[in-house]
């Protein structure tokens, strides 16, 4: 689906399976990949290794918050906020390239809520791509 896209460049997250990502997709596109820290995942803090329903049950006591961090770790808003300055550092450092991002749904879906909105109640019309799915930003 995206020999046609004339991709330039791959971006992507550091952690291991979208380093594998990027990898297949740089051989399959002969594209150059390099990683940015800023589009990992979400730092689940003290709820990194622990149930789901661990991190859940702490987001439902804080009222799907957008703006509690998790304790040791980062709130929606400053995921959003590190997509977006990774959008914004990446579009000035490759102008004029098409870029394809490889990062993670939660992030991808907040940097898609960002373009469109910052009001938490519009955040359940951000797409949530799933794995192997790819959206275009312009």
């Amino acid at each position: 689906q995206l020999k046609d896209k004339s991709i330039d460049r791959i971006v992507s997250s550091p952690l291991l399976r979208t380093r594998q990502t990027a990898g297949i997709l740089g051989d399959a596109l002969g594209a150059p990949v390099e990683f940015d820290d800023a589009l990992r995942e979400i730092d689940m803090g003290e709820f990194d290794g622990k149930p789901y329903a661990d991190y859940h049950a702490f987001f439902d006591s804080h009222g799907h918050s957008f703006d509690v961090p998790i304790p040791g770790g980062e709130s929606w808003r400053q995921v959003a906020d590190r997509m977006m300055g990774a959008l914004r550092d990446i579009d000035a450092k490759h102008k004029d390239e098409t870029i394809l991002l490889v990062s993670h749904e939660d992030p991808l879906a907040l940097l898609d809520w960002s373009l469109c909105s910052t009001d938490p109640k519009d955040f359940d019309n951000a797409k949530f791509l799933k794995t192997g799915e790819w959206s275009r930003l312009e």
